[in-house]
């Protein structure tokens, strides 16, 4: 108990603030997939394209261009085509695969020039440039561009390991690290030529990318509350990982509950309303959802529940289909239980009274009882729809 008092002490010795965040969200953050570099580079690789729908021509590929440019030392930039004398493109390609099986993120081919793109995220770089560059200079013609797109700048030897790890090539390395960034600034520079009135439709999303774009540096760059709280954590690490251990302790035992929420909720329903349920656990997740290809107005619905250790929480979610909201709307009335729309997961969230902690024996009934009553009203809607799909046909 010593430890858990001086736990205490500890937590409540450090001011916790949570971290500024004034920016509206951009399109890939509501989407959820702020650092998928897929969706990364197939953005890119429609924008570079000069010829595509979004009107803005050779903007991003001269952006792409000058970027590399400029990390070139002086006495090699004429190694590089002229940016902006750069105007159409032969081919923007993804995924290209190596003889080696390996896969190029984007290959760009103009008249001249080929590049070649690695688009690194958050994964490690420890791809074979060497092969890629290789691939390019058998299968393309032109001189071979490189680079390695990150948030961050990566070290000249890092690359160099990569693209000649028997150092053959020396002052021919032609891989170099073009930050996103980079990019931004060189497109903010030149897109008043081509961003233009009658090219609207795309502009959010070339501005929207812009805009996470420009958020990488701050991802990775640690801001005064990270640098004070990881000197906090540094001299405290062993009662941190203490705090860490204790809550999986709890976590896991909260998820245990999960089977026993199961059978109360079955002993509450008739024989009729257990078959149009079928379940399914992951974790501290927890769902009953309509059985075979039982769906409520288009939609394969579920009820969710979560255990965590502070509460029991309970959602509508939907795998497909229309709308939930008509849905829900119903349950809600049948039920005579809130539910309210989850801006940033798309789900319904059941609007409980209290915390439900899984370690309260009433909090556990109040929770059965709120399970029961939905579940009984998705029944009765599935039956009833079942029943007048019978008559009708």
């Amino acid at each position: 108990m010593t430890d858990l008092a001086s736990l205490q002490g500890f937590i409540e010795g450090y001011e916790v603030r949570p971290l500024p965040s004034d920016e509206p969200p951009t399109l890939m953050e509501i989407a959820r997939f702020p650092h998928w570099e897929n969706v990364y580079s197939n953005i890119l690789a429609f924008l570079i394209r000069t010829e595509e729908v979004h009107g803005f021509g050779p903007l991003l590929i001269r952006s792409v261009l000058a970027s590399y440019r400029d990390r070139l030392t002086p006495d090699r930039q004429n190694q590089a085509p002229d940016s902006d004398r750069v105007d159409r493109l032969l081919t923007v390609e993804r995924e290209i695969t190596t003889k080696r099986g390996n896969r190029i993120d984007i290959l760009i081919e103009g008249t001249g020039f080929v590049v070649c793109i690695e688009n690194k995220i958050r994964s490690p770089l420890n791809n074979d440039l060497a092969d890629y560059r290789q691939y390019c200079e058998d299968t393309r013609s032109g001189c071979f561009l490189g680079i390695v797109l990150s948030p961050g700048r990566i070290s000249a030897n890092e690359i160099s390991e990569l693209e000649d790890p028997k150092g053959l090539r020396g002052e021919d390395l032609r891989f170099v690290s073009v930050t996103y960034s980079d990019i931004v600034a060189k497109v903010r520079e030149r897109m008043g030529n081509f961003v233009r009135a009658d090219n609207t439709r795309y502009q959010y999303l070339l501005f929207d990318f812009l805009e996470q774009a420009g958020r990488f540096d701050r991802s990775i760059m640690m801001n005064e509350e990270q640098m004070k709280f990881l000197e906090f954590w540094r001299k405290n690490e062993r009662k941190i990982g203490n705090i860490i251990d204790h809550c999986d302790d709890l976590r896991e035992l909260a998820e245990n509950k999960t089977e026993s929420h199961y059978d109360r909720c079955m002993k509450k329903l008739t024989n009729e309303e257990k078959e149009v349920f079928e379940r399914y656990r992951s974790g501290k997740v927890f769902q009953f959802y309509l059985a075979g290809d039982g769906k409520l107005d288009g939609c394969k619905i579920a009820l969710e529940l979560h255990f965590d250790p502070l509460r029991i929480q309970h959602w509508l979610v939907k795998y497909g289909g229309s709308g939930l909201e008509g849905v829900a709307r119903q349950i809600e009335r049948q039920s005579d239980i809130e539910i309210e729309l989850d801006p940033s997961s798309r789900k319904y969230k059941i609007v409980n009274e209290g915390d439900w902690s899984p370690y309260s024996e009433s909090g556990l009934e109040r929770a059965v009882e709120t399970s029961v009553k939905i579940l009984k009203a998705i029944a009765a809607m599935h039956l009833a729809r079942e029943q007048l799909s019978q008559q009708t046909s």
